[in-house]
């Protein structure tokens, strides 16, 4: 029985490994480029949880649609940013928007 028990509890604590480590680069990263990846390394990993753990295909299946959306989101994101910043560096992107308030309450 504790044999049937152990390879799914190695996937779930490999995959809960994942999904940390894509959070902490998520809220760690000092590039948009790298926070959406890491988000995106953080749902697939939650994915593959819910995989690990027997539940249902439509849970599955929505999950990985909500994966791909957000991925295309990002990546919109990431365009919008850098033909209006030039850059993906959120110090730049904040410093430029303080940059554009300061002459906005000036004038």
């Amino acid at each position: 029985m504790t044999s049937a028990i152990l390879p799914q509890a190695a996937s779930v604590m490999i995959a809960a490994a994942v999904l940390l480590a894509g959070v902490t680069t998520a809220l760690s990263a000092a590039s948009v480029t790298k926070r959406v990846i890491g988000v995106l390394v953080a749902l697939i990993a939650a994915a593959l949880v819910a995989a690990a753990l027997d539940a249902p295909i439509g849970f599955i299946v929505g999950s990985v649609a909500l994966v791909l959306a957000y991925g295309a989101i990002g990546a919109a994101l990431l365009v919008v940013l850098q033909e209006s910043y030039a850059t993906s560096e959120t110090k730049e992107i904040d410093a430029a928007d303080a940059e554009a308030d300061s002459a906005e309450f000036g004038a």
